[in-house]
């Protein structure tokens, strides 16, 4: 078995030789570049996944706001049918009341002069 000193005397004199040094460096580098492009690869399509979510979102959150609206719009339409059905009935009265009135008035004028004609005889 070998002791620590041993080891570190072999690692020492493997990092002396300078090309193992740069070929160890360069391994190092390009694991180090390759899990930076792995890591943006991921970071980009997280990134689109967000983008079309954030879209879906904002299309749903429209769709619900129109939806929101139409259904206030219709409310209110239906308020306002509402109050004109009741002013056309208020009016419909209204004309029964001027009409009976009117018929009433007509019954005594003919009343009246019916008197008047009978008061003369």
């Amino acid at each position: 078995m070998a002791t620590i000193a041993e080891l570190v005397d072999a690692i020492d004199g493997f990092v002396d030789n300078r090309a193992t040094t740069r070929d160890i460096l360069i391994n190092q580098i390009k694991g180090a570049t390759r899990q930076i492009r792995i890591e943006n690869s991921n970071l980009q399509r997280d990134l689109r996944e967000v983008r079309r979510a954030r879209t879906q979102l904002q299309n749903d959150l429209g769709r619900e706001q129109r939806r929101r609206y139409d259904a206030e719009a219709e409310r209110d339409n239906e308020i306002i049918r509402r109050q004109n059905a009741e002013r056309v009935e208020q009016m419909a009265i209204a004309d029964l009341h001027q009409l009976r009135t009117n018929g009433r008035n007509q019954i005594n004028r003919m009343l009246d002069r019916m008197a008047r004609k009978q008061a003369r005889i």
